[in-house]
């Protein structure tokens, strides 16, 4: 065997060497995730985000009550929107105390309330709902409570619409009014940046703020009519109604009877608010994300799809 044969097999032997002694150094190289994981809803809290400029997509910011303490069913939503839009749009998980650093503008009094917990009732869900908008104005793209269970990632007019959409929801305690199906802002919105018609409806909410005006102005102020006005997630693709347009209501995703959705359907609206209000169906927000899974019931078997 000649001098540059010796070397080719020392060479061999030596990176055989290396890879058996040290195979820990392989373990570096990220597999990629099948799931989503509980661990990366930590990940897309904005108090753990280090710099917004730097998520260049999309954004969908999650308005959650209280981050140490979230619901079986609201982490249900949030895992199922990682899972299916974490590729295509940057999730952003928001509390009421990040409010001020996330729009981050020291002349707007609203947004720097220093004692957010003084706020309750109609005040606190006013402020909340004018500081929706003040997000979605500054960075376009969607804001949304986690009451919607998804299924697959909707396409991107769905949630990067030219101009301001709001939802359809099934009236099942939302609204005075008497139709069945009513427009509100109150869980889930898009727009584009600096949206002239978001605009609107922000000056419309410090007003309503400033003002310390209760819900009972939607019944002198013609503001609330306008939301019929606007464009809207259809109710299939939301889960509000089936394919055969029929009305979900609450305990139809309760129960273990299957429901049909339209082809366009991505999400199931899960009335969250409803459910606190109504005691005989308030064991489903003390169960856990697991204990849900392990039940029949339509929400379990839409989250395993």
């Amino acid at each position: 065997m000649d001098l540059k044969s010796n070397f080719f097999v020392f060479i061999l032997v030596i990176l055989l060497f290396l890879f058996v002694t040290n195979t820990n150094v392989y373990d570096i190289i990220p597999t990629k995730n099948k799931g989503c994981e509980c661990e990366k809803m930590e990940y897309c809290f904005f108090s753990n985000i280090i710099s917004m400029d730097k998520l260049s997509k999309t954004k969908i910011f999650v308005h959650i009550d209280n981050k140490s303490n979230v619901l079986g069913l609201s982490q249900l939503c949030i895992e199922s929107l990682m899972k299916y839009c974490s590729s295509k749009y940057d999730i952003v998980l928001y509390t009421n105390q990040d409010v001020a650093r996330l729009i981050d503008e020291e002349d707007d009094d609203l947004c720097n309330i220093k004692n957010i917990d003084l706020l309750s009732g109609q005040d606190l869900k006013q402020w909340e709902e004018y500081c929706k908008f003040k997000v979605l104005h500054k960075y376009g793209g969607v804001v949304m409570k986690p009451y919607f269970l998804f299924s697959s990632c909707p396409g991107y007019r769905e949630f990067s619409p030219p101009k301001l959409k709001i939802c359809h929801v099934n009236n099942e305690g939302v609204s005075v009014s008497n139709q069945l199906i009513i427009p509100t802002s109150c869980y889930m919105i898009a727009a584009p940046k600096n949206d002239a018609t978001t605009k609107i409806y922000v000056e419309y909410l410090s007003k309503m703020c400033q003002n310390n005006y209760t819900s009972d102005a939607k019944h002198f102020d013609k503001t609330f009519e306008k939301l019929h006005y606007l464009d809207h997630f259809s109710e299939q693709s939301v889960g509000v109604v089936d394919i055969n347009k029929k009305l979900v209501h609450l305990e139809n995703i309760l129960t273990n009877k299957p429901i049909t959705m339209s082809s366009t359907n991505f999400c199931l609206f899960i009335n969250m608010d409803l459910l606190r209000k109504r005691r005989h169906h308030g064991w489903i927000l003390n169960m856990s994300k697991q204990q849900l899974l392990e039940t029949s019931m339509v929400i379990s078997n839409y989250a395993k799809m």
